[in-house]
């Protein structure tokens, strides 16, 4: 019972984290910074990951519809602010919106927004090497694993930093 109370902490824990708030970089400092900082969040990927992934049917303006590969269709918004407002809980958006391309995504507890939203059709032009657990790139070489937190993600550039330090930049 204890085992079973524990997962469900870290996974409710894990989902809360995902949905939090975006934190804008003013300099190259303070990126370093924040990058340090949710390296050291990173969620512990010994929990049941939560990522669904899917083809994107159209971004709106404060949303998006996600076909997800078992078929359904979700309306997703990129806020989970009652209002609408974006007051530091608007999703976390690594790569371009674009209306067809493959994402992964994490879901809010609330079932009506998203914490994070990976393109995939963009990330698998730089590498093919990585994984994604809860919303978290995971950049994989051999038996070696380093989660990381994508700095840039578009059509030309490809940027993290990894918890172990290393820093990945791929550039078309």
């Amino acid at each position: 019972m204890k085992k079973i109370y524990l997962v469900s902490l870290l996974l409710i824990s894990t989902l809360l984290w995902a949905c939090g708030g975006n934190v804008e970089k003013k300099s190259e400092e303070a990126a370093d910074t924040l990058a340090a900082e949710q390296a050291q969040r990173m969620p512990v990927v010994d929990t049941p990951d939560t990522t669904v992934y899917g083809r994107a049917d159209g971004f709106g303006q404060g949303g998006f519809a996600l076909v997800a590969d078992d078929g359904r269709l979700l309306e997703l918004a990129l806020t989970n602010e009652a209002d609408g407002s974006i007051d530091g809980h608007y999703a976390r958006i690594y790569g371009d919106r674009d209306d067809t391309a493959r994402y992964a995504v994490t879901i809010c507890p609330d079932g009506e927004s998203v914490g994070t939203v990976i393109n995939l059709s963009q990330l698998d032009r730089f590498t093919s090497h990585y994984r994604i657990h809860n919303g978290t790139v995971i950049i994989t070489d051999g038996e070696n694993e380093d989660p990381v937190v994508i700095e840039q993600l578009d059509d030309h550039n490809f940027k993290a930093k990894g918890k172990s330090g290393k820093t990945y930049s791929f550039k078309l």
